[in-house]
């Protein structure tokens, strides 16, 4: 996780939205994404979101620590009251849970990056998630290189395509 993080907040912000989650036995938790990865883009499947929820909060984190570890603070508040979830884990780095979707009480925690920026829908907008400071090289420079990685993975997988093709 960051150093950067305001972890008592997040926690206090998990703490908030699972509150108001209704008490059952064992919750059961689904996978599913999201968002995939393809030539040249990054899909994010928003219909789906809409139709799984009328309540979506939209975590900004261009870094992407801040969020799984809110994500995954709700998941286990969540299946801890015995509520149903689904989990959708990021694309490219499966053990990032990017987005949780709460289907019996249509409401929906998503995560917001460069990736795939998802605020047209949003009931509310988190972004106050990381401490106030100055050097951000260190985040951009990542930020940058999974950008780089990305447009790499896609250039591949369009070689591979036109491979396959002749």
């Amino acid at each position: 996780s960051s150093p950067y993080m305001k972890k008592t907040d997040l926690y206090t912000l998990a703490a908030k939205f699972t509150a108001m989650l209704p008490m059952g036995f064992d919750g059961i938790e689904q996978t599913r994404l999201l968002s995939a990865v393809s030539v040249g883009e990054v899909r994010f499947f928003n219909d789906t979101l809409k139709c799984c929820a009328d309540k979506i909060y939209c975590i900004e984190d261009p870094w992407g620590s801040a969020s799984d570890y809110l994500m995954k603070t709700i998941r286990e508040a969540a299946l801890g009251r015995g509520v149903d979830i689904i989990s959708c884990p990021c694309s490219i780095s499966p053990e990032k849970t990017e987005h949780i979707i709460i289907p019996s009480e249509r409401v929906a925690f998503v995560t917001s990056n460069l990736m795939h920026p998802v605020q047209k829908n949003a009931t509310a907008i988190i972004n106050k998630i990381y401490d106030d400071f100055e050097d951000k090289s260190e985040l951009e420079k990542r930020l940058d290189d999974a950008a780089r990685l990305l447009s790499d993975a896609s250039k591949s997988i369009e070689k591979a395509k036109k491979l396959l093709g002749e």
